[in-house]
């Protein structure tokens, strides 16, 4: 849904390679909005009235309908942003993997409450999925290193690299480390800084391209690294 802007013209996606428009799209009407909205709303109700069973099957069809239109999706992104055919594809495989454990796994989470408490896992080895994979929760893995490079080997050896914080008594080694990690944004003694002005994305698994900050960024993978002047710890 794009919202109406006075004088503007219709919102246009660009093929990053040519700046040939790909596509046109009009703005919405006040009319159109109201009807937008009034069916989100429709739609959220009924999904809050669907049993458990039922959305872990829609979940599922959601993950199978992915992988079809695989292809398809991935040469839509190349269109829209650039990003390489094989890298596309990699990361749809790999969002439409996501759906069947939730669907397998969701049912039983919610018959027992779907409580989860804080926790901080320790002595997790790399046959271990909380190694490798993203934890979106109350959820902290603690490493214990060796020294300033076995704490950049480790944070660089996963698959993502959206944002990464360093904190240290000492700026100076902070920063040392940070430039080295393999992120779109490092921040020292701070655990992010945020705002129009700053480009956010990531690298590898994450992202591709920059949202916010100069336009421009949109098709670059720059590097955000951001200082506290005063410590957040």
């Amino acid at each position: 849904m794009t919202l109406h802007g006075a004088g503007q013209p219709a919102y246009q996606v660009v093929d990053p390679t040519t700046g040939e428009p790909v596509r046109s799209f009009p703005y919405a009407t006040d009319t159109e909005v109201v009807e937008i909205l009034d069916a989100a709303q429709s739609a959220y109700l009924d999904w809050r009235g669907r049993t458990v069973a039922a959305r872990a099957t829609l979940v599922r069809r959601a993950g199978a309908a992915l992988l079809r239109r695989c292809r398809e999706l991935a040469a839509t992104m190349r269109l829209e942003t650039g990003k390489p055919l094989s890298e596309g594809t990699d990361e749809i495989e790999y969002c439409a993997s996501v759906f069947d454990p939730y669907a397998d796994q969701g049912p039983a989470l919610l018959a027992d409450s779907a409580r989860y408490f804080p926790a901080v896992l320790v002595d997790v080895t790399e046959n271990m999925r909380a190694w490798h994979e993203e934890l979106f929760g109350p959820v902290a893995v603690v490493h214990r290193v060796k020294d300033d490079q076995h704490a950049v080997d480790l944070a660089n050896s996963t698959p993502y690299g959206l944002g990464a914080a360093v904190f240290s008594a000492d700026p100076e080694q902070a920063r040392r480390v940070a430039e080295r990690l393999e992120t779109g944004m490092a921040n020292i003694n701070t655990p992010s800084m945020d705002g129009p002005e700053l480009p956010f994305g990531g690298v590898r698994r994450s992202d591709f391209g920059r949202e916010l900050g100069p336009g421009v960024s949109e098709f670059m993978n720059k590097r955000l690294v951001c200082t506290a002047v005063r410590p957040h710890v």
